[in-house]
This record gives C-alpha cells, sequence and structure tokens, in this order.
C-alpha cells in the first residue's frame, strides 16, 4: 500500500492510502483534467469540461468518504470541522440525497 500525508492549509494532516491499481488509475485520470484546466494555452471549453469532470468526480468520491466516516463513528459535528461549517450544514449537503432512492 503506497501512503502519503497531506497537509491542508490549516496545517492538519491527513494519511492518503491508494491501495489498488484501479485507485492509481483515478487519481491518474483526475490528475490529467487538472492539468487540463489548468493549461493556460488551452482551448476554454475543453478546460471548462475538464472542470467539471474533476469536479463530478470528487464531489461523488466525497459523499462516498462522508458515508463511510459516518459508518465509522464520526459525528455531524467532527465532519462539520472538516469542512468548517455547522453540523447542520453538512448534514442537509451529505445525509439529505440518501432520502431520494432511485426506482
Amino acid at each position: 500500500m503506497d501512503s502519503a500525508l497531506l497537509r491542508a492549509d490549516d496545517g492538519t494532516s491527513y494519511s492518503s492510502s491508494v491501495t489498488s491499481d484501479a485507485s492509481r488509475d483515478l487519481a491518474d485520470q483526475l490528475i490529467r483534467l487538472l492539468d487540463q484546466a489548468a493549461d493556460p494555452g488551452g482551448d476554454p471549453l475543453p478546460r471548462v469540461a475538464a472542470t467539471v469532470a474533476a469536479k463530478s468526480y470528487l464531489e461523488g468520491l466525497t459523499r462516498h468518504l462522508v458515508d463511510v466516516a459516518r459508518e465509522s463513528g464520526a459525528s455531524w459535528q467532527e465532519l462539520a470541522d472538516v469542512f468548517a461549517t455547522t453540523p447542520a450544514n453538512v448534514q442537509n449537503r451529505f445525509d439529505s440525497y440518501r432520502r431520494y432512492e432511485d426506482d
């Protein structure tokens, strides 16, 4: 397992582990999207599309990780601290989508 230590702007450290080839492939794809979006010489529309794709991927990953954190016992307050907001805001953002199941 490859591990990296990530440091947030506030100095908080987080451990990031890549455990499979599929995870590495997704990480590589995300890096390519970010590189495309950040290319100042690139055509603006593909740069916007790359940004939208990266945002969508990260939103899905964030939702998944919030679920994992909650299942592991994290409180809404602990998650609110990570997001620098209130527990109600985090709960509204991440708990409400579970109420609407697809048929």
